[in-house]
């Protein structure tokens, strides 16, 4: 019986315009790699993680996720969507959800509301934009497969309905190409973890208190 619900993340590019290697790159404890493992993690029964470039490296990073499956793209100088076709030969679920593993910033609980959204394709939306990641079903698998590798996912999806989720998580639409997105996506980040910080100090101090009176 096929699971419900497993994750595709996409991590075999060459990282070109990042000036180095930025699978890497570090968001507090964590790589970017690491930080978009651990947003779909507990929705997902299976994340397979398509490697390619710097393979043994990206090996490396995701050794500690008991869940992942690590497939290697050989013709990973083909682009994302070879990626995509690679790593959907090992998919066994109903639904799929799909990301770049330059994603280092969306929630998960935004991925809880993807998760529970009916639908063929369902895609997150911030302020009219379409952002990552998406999840569609079983259904598109054999048109995915069958397409040739200079496609995209888009060119695919355009001909099909898909439901928005409208949010307010900017990490939806926020990956790291460049050296300068990666500032301005640790700079989210860090604020997120202060007001995280600061609400659980908060909270802390409102048991103390009550328990003072008991």
């Amino acid at each position: 019986m096929a699971s419900s619900l497993e994750g595709l993340v996409l991590a075999a590019g060459l990282s070109t315009r990042s000036g180095s290697y930025k699978m890497e790159l570090m968001f507090g404890e964590s790589t970017l790699l690491q930080q978009c493992i651990k947003s779909i993690y507990a929705e997902c029964s299976k994340v397979i993680v398509v490697c390619g470039y710097n393979g043994g490296k990206v090996q490396e990073l995701v050794k500690d996720f008991k869940k992942v499956e690590l497939v290697r793209n050989d013709s990973y100088e083909k682009g994302m969507f070879s990626s995509l076709k690679t790593g959907l030969k090992h998919v066994s679920s109903d639904k799929l959800l799909i990301t770049p593993g330059d994603y280092p910033l969306f929630r998960q609980t935004t991925v809880h509301e993807l998760a529970v959204t009916k639908g063929s394709i369902v895609i997150p939306v911030y302020k009219s934009k379409k952002g990552h990641p998406i999840i569609i079903s079983k259904a598109l698998y054999p048109e995915i497969l069958m397409s040739p590798d200079s496609r995209n996912l888009r060119d695919i999806l355009k001909n099909h309905t898909f439901v928005p989720v409208q949010t307010d998580d900017v990490g939806v639409v926020s990956d790291v190409d460049t050296i300068d997105d990666y500032y301005i996506c640790l700079d989210i980040f860090r604020k997120r973890s202060d007001e995280e910080k600061a609400k659980e100090e908060q909270h802390d101090r409102h048991i103390r208190k009550d328990n003072q009176f008991h």
